[in-house]
């Protein structure tokens, strides 16, 4: 099941988690695709003298590293939207904060 994140409900600390979720999640595909990149080096000679299991996991990776990079984007634009999501959240929470101040003063003068 897909959970949507609905980015008006959520406060700036809120944000921060999803921030620190989303990039802990994409440190470890990106260290996936570090670890078929070094597969990648291993079998590269063996597939090129003619080694033909070398060449069937070289083309393999080589998938798994186009996918890869196409989901290595995908990572990078939802932190940008939950980074915007955290801005706007803060700047709601400022202008909340804001509002309370105002009404103190405001009471507090009477």
């Amino acid at each position: 099941m897909q959970q949507v994140v609905e980015k008006t409900e959520h406060t700036a600390a809120k944000w921060e988690s999803v921030i620190a979720d989303l990039a802990a999640k994409r440190q470890a595909a990106r260290d996936h695709t570090e670890r078929l990149r070094s597969q990648k080096q291993e079998l590269a000679l063996e597939a090129a003298m003619g080694g033909v299991e070398a060449r069937k996991r070289l083309e393999k990776i080589n998938a798994e590293l186009a996918k890869h990079e196409m989901e290595s984007n995908d990572w990078d634009a939802a932190i940008r939207q939950a980074e915007s999501g955290r801005v706007k959240a803060e700047h709601s929470e400022a202008e909340a904060a804001e509002r309370e101040r105002c009404e103190k003063v405001s009471v507090s003068m009477r």
